[in-house]
Formats: C-alpha cells, sequence, structure tokens
C-alpha cells in the first residue's frame, strides 16, 4: 500500500535516493527495482527537458520574445540540487500573450504541435483565451509542454503579482516570497492530492532564512494569500516537522 501511494503521490525520484542511500532493505527487491526503472526514466526526461528548454528559449530570445520556465527544472534545481530527483510530467512555459503566435512558429519549429491552435478561428482563440490560462503541445516522444500567458483563470492578487514579477526586475526582491505563494495556491486549488506539491512547499520553506520566512508572511498578507499559505504550512508541519511560527498558526 505504502509502495502504491508513493508512486500515485509522484514523489517516487526522491523516495529512491532515500531508500537507495539510506533504507536498502525497505522495499522487496521488485519494488525496489520498479522504483529504480522510475527514477532511471526521470533521470532521462529531465535531462531530455533541460537540452529542449534551452533550445527554446535561445530561440526566443533571438526573437527578442519573454519567456520563463515555471515549476519544473527551476524548482528541481533550487529545492533539491539535482533535476533527477523531482518528477516532472510537462515543461510548463509562460509567455505574455501577445506574443502567441510567434512561439507557436517556434514550437512548431521544435516539433511541437497543437492541433487546437491552428483548428481555432481568431474569434474562437480570444473566447478560449478569455477562459483558459494555457494551450497545452506534444511532440512524437510524447513530450507535451503546457504554454501559460496566465498562471490562473481566476483573479488572484499574489498570482498575478507573481506573473507580472516574472516578467518585471522591479519585482525581483519579492519574486521568490511570490513563487512559493503560487505553489501554495496551486496546491490548494488541487486539494494536494499529490504530496509532490507538498514536499516542494516544506523543502522551501525549510531552506530559506527566517527573514525569507517573515517577508514571506507579509507578501502573503498584502496580497490576502494568507489562507493558501496557511494551510499549506501548517501541512507542512504535520507531514514534515517543518516550523510553524505564531503568525500561521
Amino acid at each position: 500500500q505504502l509502495y502504491r501511494l508513493v508512486i500515485a503521490h509522484r514523489i517516487w525520484p526522491a523516495v529512491f535516493c532515500n531508500v537507495r542511500d539510506y533504507f536498502p532493505d525497505w522495499l522487496s527487491a521488485s519494488s525496489f527495482a520498479h522504483l529504480k526503472a522510475l527514477y532511471l526514466a526521470n533521470l532521462e526526461q529531465n535531462q531530455h527537458t533541460f537540452v529542449l528548454c534551452g533550445k527554446i528559449l535561445r530561440d526566443c530570445r533571438e526573437q527578442t520574445i519573454e519567456m520563463r520556465v515555471l515549476k519544473g527544472l527551476p524548482l528541481a534545481f533550487n529545492l533539491y540540487a539535482d533535476i533527477a530527483k523531482r518528477h516532472s510530467n510537462d515543461i510548463d512555459l509562460v509567455i505574455k500573450e501577445r506574443d502567441l503566435e510567434a512561439v507557436d512558429l517556434i514550437l512548431t519549429a521544435a516539433g511541437f504541435q497543437c492541433p487546437e491552435f491552428d483548428r481555432l478561428s481568431k474569434k474562437q482563440k480570444q473566447i478560449y483565451w478569455a477562459g483558459c490560462k494555457d494551450i497545452t503541445y506534444r511532440d512524437k516522444a510524447g513530450t507535451m509542454i503546457e504554454l501559460h500567458v496566465r498562471l490562473s483563470t481566476i483573479n488572484v492578487k499574489a498570482i498575478d503579482r507573481y506573473y507580472q514579477g516574472l516578467f518585471d526586475s522591479t519585482c525581483v526582491d519579492k519574486l521568490a516570497q511570490l513563487e512559493l505563494i503560487y505553489l501554495c495556491f496551486h496546491g490548494t486549488q488541487t486539494l494536494f492530492h499529490r504530496l509532490k506539491w507538498l514536499t516542494d512547499i516544506a523543502l522551501y520553506l525549510e531552506s530559506e532564512s527566517p527573514t525569507f520566512r517573515r517577508k514571506l508572511i507579509e507578501v502573503a498578507l498584502e496580497t490576502g494569500a494568507m489562507r493558501a499559505l496557511s494551510v499549506s504550512w501548517v501541512l507542512a508541519g504535520q507531514l514534515f516537522d517543518v516550523a510553524i511560527p505564531q503568525a500561521i498558526a
């Protein structure tokens, strides 16, 4: 049962590394072998993603298109210090809506397809983007890209501020706090149905300084995000023993 939960919650890369290094007798030989196979597949996929993202970002830069990578590899580097230790099922790219047509050509040239993009009329695209935040591309290998022009389908001050901060250097001092609040919001919106999200948040909270955590609460209060932050922080405390400050309690 525990093994099945590790798979369902998409935390097998980190679990495999911990079992391999510290608890070699914790799993049966067959379960360990399966975890290892998943870990190696994740490593190969993330290495492919790293190269692919680099090419797409360079192609965008050549056309002076601003693009950012969301979650995925940046989180793996910053929180796990190893791109193989965090599972990633797709590539989340963030652009400005005005660059959609140009980025579509770049992704198509890179071997990605999005039939919906060409199938919809101009009016239909306007309707689509009025209620949706991203559109999905796939290549022949099955690699999936979610191309975002916003980070939420509803107005959330903290998330809107984070999106702006991705492209605005004046927000750089608060960008890390806004990123963590975005992860909390994302987790609460999905009811934390995967421990992967809460693991990210717990690692983020533990890796930062007390000053960062104080500023994090200030930004959450300022942007009306205390509920998402508090729920996430308390859950991280219950499951991972992350210290809970009085303001959150």
